[in-house]
């Protein structure tokens, strides 16, 4: 179910670096169901905290697929959190040009 897919995305992201943000951005590029963009973001959030995860993230367009959860859900709060935390976390150090010019 949506929750359950969700839930399994935070479970990828802790457990498996970059590839699990590979996983996360290939689900959210496929499931646009609220609960799975909600946790895609949320996963996004947690890997970008990191340097390493941050760095990966960007590198394979983590801010697009956040800013398009946002928009395709801008009435869904919980995608519009989670992204906003997502865009936070993705813009630390070096990512602040990249957020900035993706209009993140």
């Amino acid at each position: 179910d949506e929750q359950a897919e969700g839930e399994r995305l935070v479970g990828v992201v802790l457990q498996n670096g970059r590839l699990a943000a590979e996983e996360v951005m290939d689900t959210m590029a496929v499931d646009g169901r609220v609960g799975v963009q909600a946790k895609g973001c949320s996963a996004i959030a947690i890997l970008a905290e990191k340097e390493e995860g941050r760095t990966a993230l960007l590198d394979l367009g983590a801010v697009f697929a956040v800013t398009k959860a946002m928009e395709a859900l801008r009435h869904a709060p919980a995608v519009q959190t989670s992204g906003c935390s997502a865009l936070g976390n993705l813009s630390l150090g070096d990512g602040a040009a990249e957020v900035i010019k993706s209009n993140g």
